[in-house]
């Protein structure tokens, strides 16, 4: 049992303590850092802390695009002018769906640890491994600001 701990607090609370494991980004020409964000929103309820949602994104078909119709967080690249992964995330999600992540309707709560991953496979060559960085933020006002999709990288958002 929680008792009078909120399910927000109670998430702020862990990840606070948390210390990630961060991963060096992949070296040479086919490394590759990308960075996501994990956003939740506490749903009130009648009884109880609340439940938790978290927004998802449905990745818009393309030719030639890996990720093509894949469920993810909404992220992307860390490119050289990002100041760090976290502000790729928070960029990335701006461009994705709309969604300011520095403004006073959402708070930061932190990082999870990195993770190397293999990128599907484009044909019989293997993908080169990427570090992924997550970064979680909660939303703060009890009504989502519209998110605006951008039609050539989103289909869908859920949460």
């Amino acid at each position: 049992m929680v008792g009078t701990c909120t399910l927000a607090e109670l998430l702020l609370s862990n990840l606070s303590a948390h210390r990630p494991r961060v991963l060096p980004p992949r070296s040479g020409p086919s490394g590759r850092h990308s960075s996501v964000a994990l956003i939740l929103r506490v749903v009130p309820e009648d009884k109880g802390a609340g439940r938790a949602e978290i927004l998802y994104i449905k990745r818009a078909t393309r030719d030639r695009d890996r990720w093509s119709g894949h469920i993810a967080f909404p992220g992307g690249h860390v490119e050289d002018d990002d100041e760090s992964p976290r502000h790729a995330a928070e960029r990335e999600t701006m461009e994705e769906i709309g969604l300011d992540l520095r403004c006073p309707e959402f708070d930061y709560v932190g990082r999870l640890d990195d993770r190397e991953i293999s990128p599907p496979s484009r044909g019989s060559r293997p993908s080169p491994k990427m570090v992924v960085s997550s970064f979680v933020f909660v939303q703060t006002s009890p009504r989502t600001p519209a998110l605006h999709l951008n039609p050539g990288e989103v289909a869908l958002a859920v949460s």
